[in-house]
């Protein structure tokens, strides 16, 4: 999902798993809310803008759920990228709501989307979805990791 030579700018770096499939094929730059290292920007992406410039592509895996506004996370990698890779936890439809957000409250996660609200909520932000593959589920959430292009009335 992420091509050789393109820009490349992962908000949530974490402990660089990512970084390291795609630094030396790719120009990379990274931020993290805590970075581990110097080469990491501080960003907290609920507060803070993206660094100036347009990127080929925007990551941000195993973000969102943590933070307060993901709409507009989501709208500020469409300003800043001309593709985005994402990933999310969604909430599962249809089970004890209260007790699968009290599930995602003990894994500090703060929001609680759908997939088809995370969908709504990208495609209002600037975003098309592009690709969709399944990542990880267990009985309180699907994940999948998506790639997003920018919409046409972007």
């Amino acid at each position: 999902m992420a091509p050789d030579n393109v820009s490349i700018l992962e908000i949530g770096v974490g402990a660089g798993a990512f970084r390291a499939l795609v630094s030396r094929r790719c120009r990379y730059l990274g931020a993290d809310l805590s970075p581990l290292d110097p080469e990491t920007l501080p960003l907290d992406l609920d507060l803070d803008p993206l660094p100036p410039g347009t990127v080929d592509v925007v990551v941000m895996l195993g973000v969102l759920e943590y933070l307060r506004a993901p709409y507009q996370a989501l709208r500020k990698a469409c300003a800043s990228g001309r593709r985005a890779l994402f990933s999310y936890c969604c909430l599962k439809a249809g089970a004890d709501r209260a007790r699968i957000v009290r599930k995602r409250r003990e894994r500090r996660w703060i929001n609680d989307w759908t997939r088809d609200e995370l969908i709504a909520n990208a495609e209002r932000a600037g975003w098309r979805l592009a690709r969709e593959e399944p990542f990880n589920e267990e009985d309180d959430f699907y994940q999948a990791i998506f790639m997003a292009e920018p919409s046409a009335d972007k």
